[in-house]
């Protein structure tokens, strides 16, 4: 009977392969008589038992700075969880724009592979920050039924418009016009979180305004590993190829999100 009607989704609820999550209550769902309706879907289970090895040394190696005692180390890694259990979530309410920066070599790539993999690489749009311009009206279209949008390698050409960049970043609803289809709007908890990776940090035309610099998560990948004796050419295929450093990745972000709610704090 729901063939042709779009059914409005219960957000935040996220379906594991096993089960499905709730993300406001952080429990497992075991007891739900009519069917969930979700847009959020990742490709593991829900798994606290997971092993993650290989993805805990990636994230203390890549994310770690020069002049870090172990101590720091850790937070930045939790840090990095943290921002995984939040795209696990619908919408982006905290006004987060998520951007990684640093060297060439130093895991960018494997850590945007991360999340392609948890959602599939059809849940993940490539907008680009330069297209979101006022006489591009089909641009935003590109964000339906994605849970997150990755701009890999943002060309160094200055970004002119900001206002619809703000809007995706501020928990806004957001007109879509795909092409040959008729004008709609999509909910401000079905706009996809933006993760922005570069080596230098975006340029604006009209600078970097404060109102956007704080909705900045900025995670940095300053450490080569490229071409040098510490690299391990075949930790992607590892990791990506492994259920359960996967699961460790999930069930932990969960946690760290979990946490950083609970204790009402920010990234």
């Amino acid at each position: 009977t729901f063939i042709g009607d779009r059914r409005t989704p219960t957000y935040n609820i996220v379906k594991f392969k096993n089960c499905l999550y709730n993300m406001e209550t952080f429990q497992v769902i075991t007891d739900n008589e009519e069917p969930i309706l979700t847009l959020t879907e990742v490709q593991f289970n829900y798994n606290p038992a997971a092993k993650g090895d290989l993805i805990i040394n990636f994230l203390e190696t890549s994310l770690a700075k020069p002049y870090d005692n172990e101590e720091m180390i850790k937070e930045r890694v939790q840090g990095f969880l943290e921002f995984i259990g939040y795209i696990l979530t619908s919408g982006n309410f905290l006004n987060a724009w998520f951007i990684f920066s640093g060297i060439g070599g130093a895991g960018k790539g494997l850590a945007t592979n991360l999340i392609t993999k948890i959602f599939g690489s059809e849940k993940v749009g490539g907008l680009q920050l330069q297209e979101l311009t006022p006489d591009n009206r089909f641009a935003t279209s590109h964000l339906l039924n994605k849970q997150i949008n990755i701009v890999r390698d943002s060309p160094k050409k200055p970004i002119e418009d900001t206002g619809m960049l703000k809007s995706i970043t501020g928990f806004d609803d957001i007109p879509i016009e795909p092409k040959n289809k008729d004008k709609m709007i999509l909910p401000k908890e079905e706009v996809p979180d933006f993760i922005t990776v570069c080596n230098n940090i975006p340029v604006f035309k009209d600078g970097f305004e404060e109102a956007t610099v704080q909705r900045v998560v900025l995670f940095e990948f300053l450490n080569l590993f490229r071409g040098t004796d510490e690299q391990d050419t075949e930790l992607e295929d590892k990791i990506l190829a492994n259920d359960h450093e996967m699961e460790w990745l999930l069930y932990n972000g969960i946690e760290a999100y979990k946490n950083m709610i609970q204790e009402g704090r920010d990234f």
